[in-house]
């Protein structure tokens, strides 16, 4: 009798079990909020930490050309306050040729006329490459200020240096409207 109950039992826990497992019970609905956008999580302002930071900006010293590229590129996209600084320093001190030119075409598209002093220097590097890179960025800059520098490069010892800076010259004599200046506008007499 006893092994009959049992048995009665046991094969009443296994209908529940294979009924709730086969047919599980129905989940709650999620509440819908009014406006989901308010709920919705905000994307970190930055995956890295300061202490990743850190290591991105001594890696931008590393022995290999690649490794320092690869954490300057990062600490760009990381809008780390010294990713700028980094790139200065590898445009100007830089030993692979590659970085220096790298570093300043990145610097080129900011555009920024601060980078003139900079342009200034680079533009009298020994590797045909830089110059090439400074011309470049020099023309991005779309300023007055420029033309000197670029007017001197067409007395460089290379021919496409100065090929490049005679194309350079006529695209700003074409678009000399468009041309800025640093130095504040001279209110006109009436």
């Amino acid at each position: 009798m006893r092994s009959l109950v049992f048995l009665i039992i046991l094969l009443a826990g296994l209908v529940v079990y294979w009924s709730f497992k086969v047919n599980p019970p129905p989940s709650q609905p999620l509440p819908i909020s009014p406006n989901p956008q308010e709920e919705a999580p905000l994307p970190p302002k930055s995956v890295l930490d300061d202490q990743t930071l850190m290591n991105l900006r001594k890696a931008s010293k590393d022995t290999d050309p690649q490794v320092r590229w690869q954490a300057v590129q990062t600490l760009l996209l990381a809008e780390d306050p010294e990713a700028i600084q980094i790139l200065l320093r590898m445009a100007l001190r830089d030993m692979e040729t590659d970085i220096r030119v790298q570093s300043i075409q990145e610097l080129a598209r900011k555009k920024n006329p601060r980078l003139l002093p900079l342009f200034a220097k680079t533009i009298k590097d020994y590797d045909e490459r830089v110059r090439m890179a400074t011309l470049h960025g020099l023309e991005n800059l779309e300023l007055q200020e420029a033309i000197p520098y670029i007017r001197a490069a067409m007395q460089d010892t290379q021919t496409s240096i100065r090929l490049e800076a005679i194309r350079i010259l006529g695209n700003m004599e074409k678009n000399k409207g468009n041309l800025k200046s640093l130095a504040p506008p001279v209110p006109r007499s009436p």
